[in-house]
């Protein structure tokens, strides 16, 4: 499929005489081209290679000056980006929602934002003034999970069977799709097997990161009331299907190393993961919270050398 978008967009740079920078979004064949650099952002952002997203997203917004962006560029631009900088995502998503026509997963993007950076009251305040629209452009999965989460900051207890009831809808779907990746490891062909198996790991991830916001807010609640035994016991009932997560194992860390006492100990793996999977990057990469008790679980369990090391590195 990059192939396909690179040769759309190849080919417009040679109809332009590279001449890139006379992109009109207004006119029918340079919107086709601005279409194109979108959908190679979108696939690549897919496949989780965010920096090939970004590039492709910065690449379009320098080409056009970043004036008369199309919303459909904004809304992908705030998306890879919002990370790197979540306030000016927010502003330009409530930029966007104020446009007689957006792109229609700007109202959930928006909601989910302000969860994720704890304004809970904004979030609830968008979805009332926002709820027969929101009924209309969002997903009723995605729906639900928002109403579950605006939720947990006013009645959380009131919240548990609702994300119970809405995990309960995704953990079948996961289950029947790790026998799929069992069933293609099984296949005679090596080549048909690799094939198979990459396809059905890649759907599995897809599923999960949809699965995996709900079992981390389901552990939330029970870790805002500091009962840390009890959020243990909902990240632990999805083991099977999240222990190569790195949310799950960050948080399964947390709530091990919260415990104190012997759970101390029991963090250290978990977080070892985590470090273990960007060594070949920079500890800098990895949450600093996760190296910070890391260091001090291996003090408290008289490894003070590892922990020197471990902070000297960082």
């Amino acid at each position: 499929a990059l192939e396909m978008v690179d040769s759309i967009i190849q080919y417009h740079i040679r109809t332009k005489k590279n001449e890139l920078r006379d992109i009109n979004v207004h006119d029918h064949g340079d919107s086709f081209a601005v279409e194109a650099f979108n959908l190679k952002a979108a696939i690549c952002y897919g496949m989780k290679m965010h920096d090939s997203a970004k590039d492709v997203l910065r690449e379009i917004c320098e080409l056009q000056n970043n004036e008369n962006l199309d919303n459909i560029t904004i809304h992908n631009d705030v998306v890879v980006n919002i990370e790197d900088d979540p306030a000016l995502g927010i502003e330009r998503l409530k930029f966007l929602l104020a446009q007689d026509s957006f792109p229609p997963e700007v109202l959930g993007n928006l909601i989910t934002q302000y969860l994720s950076h704890g304004k809970d009251d904004l979030a609830s305040e968008t979805l009332e003034a926002n709820k027969q629209l929101a009924r209309e452009i969002i997903s009723p999965e995605l729906l639900s999970y928002l109403e579950a989460a605006i939720l947990t900051s006013t009645y959380p207890d009131e919240a548990i069977p609702l994300l119970e009831k809405i995990a309960s809808k995704h953990v079948p779907k996961l289950k029947e799709q790790m026998n799929k990746i069992t069933d293609a490891v099984t296949v005679s062909s090596q080549e048909k097997e690799s094939s198979m198996i990459l396809s059905a790991t890649k759907e599995y991830d897809a599923l999960l990161d949809q699965y995996t916001p709900i079992l981390m807010l389901q552990a939330k609640i029970f870790w805002d009331k500091k009962e840390y035994s009890a959020a243990e016991q909902i990240l632990e009932k999805s083991a099977e299907l999240c222990k190569y997560h790195e949310k799950w194992r960050l948080n399964m860390g947390h709530v091990m190393f919260a415990q104190e006492g012997e759970k101390i100990k029991e963090s250290i793996p978990y977080y070892e993961l985590i470090i273990e999977k960007d060594k070949d990057t920079a500890l800098l990469d990895v949450p600093s919270v996760a190296l910070a008790n890391l260091c001090v679980a291996f003090i408290m369990e008289n490894q003070s050398k590892t922990a020197s090391f471990m902070y000297y590195q960082s």
